[in-house]
């Protein structure tokens, strides 16, 4: 099982989720979403029980930034996540994200007036 990253286009958000095959997985996404998905990293985990808990992890910490689900704000700084998961051993641009996405301030708080509305 892997913990990956991936990200809608170029400066679009972020899905962190779980998959024993990650291609096939970006391929399955791939099919409804409109934006090319591009891996930023995958993460191996010895189960998927460690994989979810990873998973779990990286969600509460980004809480913050969580547009819908799974996917987050294109802006994360995964140098913070370094106490959660070691990145310098994945394959990716993790640690120097290039995003020129647009932080939305109180993300969560809009997010919750518009399911109310």
């Amino acid at each position: 099982m892997n913990v990956y990253f991936v990200r809608a286009g170029n400066k679009g958000a972020i899905k962190i989720g779980i998959a024993r095959n990650v291609n096939r997985r970006i391929d399955a996404l791939q099919t409804g979403n409109a934006f090319k998905l591009n891996l930023l990293a995958s993460i191996p985990c010895s189960s998927r029980k460690e994989a979810e808990h990873l998973e779990g992890r990286l969600h509460r910490f980004f809480s913050k930034q969580r547009i819908r689900g799974e996917w987050f704000q294109g802006n994360i700084d995964f140098r913070k996540a370094e106490n959660i998961v070691d990145v310098d051993n994945t394959r990716s641009s993790l640690t120097n994200p290039k995003s020129e996405y647009k932080h939305i301030k109180n993300a969560k708080k809009k997010r919750q007036a518009e399911r109310s509305q």
